[in-house]
């Protein structure tokens, strides 16, 4: 969600298992007040527990960056 007064353009949102970087999209615009969904797709190389981050980037422009990234811890197992 965009709680500041400006609208982001192209905005880098970023998947990290643990902390190296699986995968990337980008948000095309986000205009104050308005939230967006994003997506991705990915499977563990191997079972263990896995610390999932998303992140997107920070803007000079922001005022609070609480909502910019978000941790699970999930217990990957393979049948």
């Amino acid at each position: 969600r965009n709680v500041g007064k400006t609208k982001l353009i192209n905005i880098p949102v970023r998947l990290f298992d643990g902390l190296v970087k699986v995968s990337e999209t980008e948000v095309k615009e986000l205009a104050p007040g308005e939230e967006t969904v994003v997506s991705f797709l990915y499977t563990p190389t191997h079972a263990s527990i896995h610390n999932i981050t998303v992140a997107s980037q920070r803007f000079s422009e922001e005022i609070n960056i609480s909502n910019n990234i978000q941790t699970v811890t999930v217990d990957v197992n393979y049948k």
